[in-house]
């Protein structure tokens, strides 16, 4: 009776404890990626138009989206891709994200960006693990992350926000760079041959969609 009344005490202490830590959902500590290992994001693919650098990398793979976003694409039925984009011309230029798609190789079916708000939620109702793992491009640099330093308080909501693409206005000599979302059903993922992006001369107004072709 007496290891029966000890153990009911350490259940009770131990439940006590998830309770006011959040039980499972605490955040996963992963250590950020430096210049040196961002090669396990993959190939990257790199065009230039005119004087904007268009720079991006497929996070569609399962276990590198897992890593970095706490998802798995197929059960949440949107497709993460991390961008980046340099100005290097006279003007400010604006990234149109409601006007960015996937598309396959024929461009009959196109899968849309998501909002942000949309994407935590899809991210949530998976249950998906808040993560600590930062993104960074090869040889640019530029950690995308709220901190260099995993934050044991962060929520998936924080998290989110710190690697999503920003800021949409972009101007002469700066860049944007984070992740978006595209809202592709798991059948359709893949036939994802494409990623275009608009984008908006905000002085001229003129508006160019670049197109950049994605692995097979």
């Amino acid at each position: 009776m007496r290891l029966s009344g000890q153990l009911l005490r350490v259940t009770i202490c131990s439940c006590l404890i998830l309770s006011l830590t959040g039980g499972c959902a605490t955040y996963d500590t992963q250590k950020n990626i430096s210049n040196s290992e961002s090669n396990i994001l993959g190939k990257e693919y790199f065009v230039t138009v005119g004087d904007i650098d268009f720079r991006c990398c497929s996070l569609a793979a399962k276990d590198t989206s897992q890593k970095y976003l706490g998802i798995d694409p197929a059960s949440t039925g949107m497709v993460p891709l991390l961008l980046k984009v340099r100005n290097n011309g006279s003007n400010p230029v604006k990234v149109d994200l409601t006007r960015c798609f996937l598309a396959n190789s024929q461009g009959s079916e196109i899968f849309k960006a998501l909002a942000l708000s949309d994407a935590t939620e899809r991210a949530r109702r998976s249950d998906a693990a808040v993560v600590g793992a930062t993104l960074a491009f090869g040889m640019i640099g530029g950690l995308i992350s709220g901190s260099q330093t995993a934050q044991a308080n962060r929520t998936l909501e924080q998290d989110y926000y710190d690697k999503y693409f920003k800021p949409t206005l972009i101007n002469t000599g700066s860049e944007g760079q984070g992740v978006i979302f595209f809202d592709t059903p798991e059948e359709k993922q893949s036939l994802i041959r494409y990623l275009v992006i608009t984008t908006i001369d905000i002085k001229t107004m003129d508006q160019n969609e670049t197109r950049i072709q994605l692995p097979r």
